[in-house]
C-alpha cells in the first residue's frame, strides 16, 4: 500500500470513527417501519416555490427519488439541510432530491432557502394533503424512492452524509455498487471486528456509504479494520 492510499484510508477511518462512536450498533431506530415500505409512492401535483409551476411526481418516472418533508419553524430540519444541498449535487446526475415544505408559508421559506442554499426542487403543499398521503408524522421526515416509483423506507430523524448516502445506495439498484457492500460485508463477517458487528444497520451504512463513494469492497475493508483499530485504542484507561 502506498502513502497516499494509507493516508486517505487514515482520514476516512477518522470520520468512521467518530461515527461509530456517536451510534450505538443495531437497528438504526430512525429507519421507522410504515405502511407505504414497499408499495408505490402516492401520486402528487403541488407547484414549485421557485416559479409556480405546477409539479408532478409522474414528472419523475424512471428517476429515483429522495423525497424531504421539512419546514423553516424545525430546528432539526435545519440541522440536516447542508446534508440535503450537499447530496442533491453530488448525486445531481443520478438521483432527483424534492423538498416538500409542511405547515410552513412562502414567505418564510423563500426567506430561509435564499440565505442558506436551494439546490433542491422546492415544492409548496399548503393544505398537507402530501403529508397526509405520505403518512407523514412530523418533520424532518425523508422518503427515499425507486426508479419504479417504489418507497424503499423512510427516515425520521436529520439525516448525515453517511445515512444519506447509504440509502441513496439502495434506490440507486447499481449491480456494481451492490457487489462491493457483498463483498465488504463478507469481508466484515470473516473479520468479527467489535466495531463492525454484522448484522448490525450502521455497519450497512458504512459500507453502502462508501460504496456509493467508489470504494471497492477491499478499501472498505481495510478502512473499517483501521477505524476498529482506533476505537479500541480510545477505549483503553
Amino acid at each position: 500500500m502506498n502513502r497516499a492510499i494509507g493516508v486517505g484510508i487514515a482520514l476516512a477511518a477518522t470520520g468512521l470513527i467518530l461515527f461509530v462512536m456517536a451510534k450505538a450498533f443495531g437497528t438504526d431506530p430512525h429507519a421507522v417501519p410504515f405502511m407505504l415500505d414497499g408499495k408505490p409512492a402516492p401520486a402528487f401535483r403541488i407547484k414549485r416555490l421557485d416559479n409556480g409551476e405546477f409539479v408532478s411526481l409522474s414528472d419523475y418516472a424512471g428517476r429515483p427519488l429522495v423525497i424531504n418533508f421539512w419546514a423553516t419553524w424545525c430546528g432539526p430540519c435545519k440541522q440536516e439541510h447542508p446534508v440535503l444541498e450537499a447530496g442533491a449535487k453530488r448525486f445531481a446526475d443520478r438521483v432527483a432530491f424534492l423538498g416538500i415544505v409542511f405547515e410552513d408559508t412562502e414567505e418564510n421559506t423563500k426567506q430561509f432557502l435564499a440565505q442558506h442554499g436551494w439546490s433542491l426542487t422546492q415544492l409548496f403543499d399548503p393544505k398537507s394533503t402530501v403529508a397526509v398521503d405520505y403518512a407523514v408524522a412530523g418533520v424532518p421526515e425523508t422518503y427515499f424512492v425507486t426508479k419504479q416509483g417504489v418507497i424503499r423506507g423512510k427516515y425520521a430523524a436529520p439525516l448525515d452524509d453517511y445515512t444519506l448516502n447509504a440509502r441513496v445506495s439502495e434506490i440507486l439498484e447499481d449491480p456494481a455498487i451492490e457487489a462491493q457492500v457483498k463483498g465488504a460485508l463478507d469481508g466484515l463477517t470473516q473479520a468479527k471486528l467489535a466495531s463492525f458487528p454484522v448484522p448490525a444497520d450502521n455497519t450497512t451504512i458504512f459500507v453502502r456509504a462508501l460504496a456509493v463513494g467508489g470504494q471497492t469492497a477491499e478499501q472498505i475493508l481495510a478502512m473499517a479494520k483501521q477505524s476498529d483499530e482506533l476505537q479500541q485504542k480510545v477505549k483503553q484507561p
